[in-house]
């Protein structure tokens, strides 16, 4: 599932998760900011069974893959 490092923050700080079954979730896909290592490893406390992959992406390969499309 796609996120940003503010809503994994809002996961690892809620206690809205607790109400729900997440246990579906298994790979988050972090992307738009760097997140910090930090909490990161509150999230991994948290939900033990997800892993968050850091995703960086160059504006200038976007543009290059659209020119491909």
């Amino acid at each position: 599932m796609p996120v940003s490092p503010p809503l994994i923050v809002g996961m690892v700080k809620s206690e809205l998760t607790s109400k729900y079954d997440l246990s579906s979730l298994l790979v988050l896909g972090c992307g738009g900011a760097p997140l910090e290592k930090d909490v990161a490893e509150k999230f991994k406390e948290k939900f033990p069974n997800m892993d968050i992959i850091q995703v960086y992406i160059y504006i200038y390969s976007l543009i290059e893959l659209k020119k491909l499309c």
